[in-house]
């Protein structure tokens, strides 16, 4: 019997959740009516009213449409107060080369001492012979010049007492004169022009008219002259 009791129950208890989820569907999911009267009414507002729909959906288009992207220009960079004080590169400027030093003259080649510029500016280096000290070397007729307590390597000069004007130029090394050696009268005339090697003359010497003309041309070796 109770089992009879409990199946009736359970019938009842089933049938009243169908009649309740009956209901439900029949409030809840319109009929098939009422939608078709729905669209019915919508299709005639459209009709009635064609300009309004377009702009409510392009509108409504345009509200599910993404935005358009930010486009950020890039800013020029700031100069810091660090990149303002460092020091710019300087431009590198085309620098002439120098000539060679006097006291390397001799080495790198003769200078041409008919250039007026190379000339002065030979001269204005060159020391004065009265400032140096003359020494005469043992089992020899030669003097030696020093500067200080070295034999003195670079350009010598004499001039005249009374005008000022050169009266010889030469090269020295080690104290004896060795290279080119020039003499001038003492109206600046050219007198006489050669070498000299270890402190003896050497090569071609030649002799100059006050006029400008050459007089005479020798030939020495290491001191002794020859026939040309």
């Amino acid at each position: 019997m109770k089992v009879f009791r409990y199946l009736n129950v359970l019938a009842i208890t089933m049938l009243s959740l169908a009649a309740m989820v009956g209901g439900l569907y029949f409030f809840l999911v319109p009929s098939k009516e009422a939608l078709q009267g729905a669209l019915a009414t919508d299709s005639r507002k459209v009709l009635q009213n064609p300009d309004k729909a377009s702009k409510t959906l392009e509108s409504e288009s345009a509200d599910r449409s993404p935005a358009p992207e930010e486009t950020v220009e890039a800013s020029p960079e700031r100069k810091t107060s660090d990149d303002a004080d460092a020091p710019t590169e300087p431009i590198p400027e085309t620098v002439a080369a120098k000539p060679p030093e006097p006291s390397q003259q001799e080495e790198n080649g003769p200078p041409d001492l008919d250039d007026p510029d190379v000339l002065k500016r030979i001269v204005a280096v060159a020391i004065d012979r009265d400032r140096l000290r003359s020494r005469r070397v043992k089992r020899s007729k030669m003097d030696v010049l020093y500067d200080g307590d070295k034999p003195f390597t670079g350009w010598v000069k004499r001039t005249w007492s009374r005008t000022g004007e050169l009266k010889e130029l030469g090269f020295c090394r080690e104290g004896l004169a060795d290279g080119l050696w020039l003499e001038w009268e003492k109206d600046g005339a050219k007198r006489a022009s050669g070498a000299y090697q270890a402190g003896e003359k050497h090569g071609i010497w030649t002799h100059w008219r006050q006029n400008g003309g050459r007089s005479k041309e020798y030939r020495y070796e290491l001191g002794k002259k020859k026939r040309l």
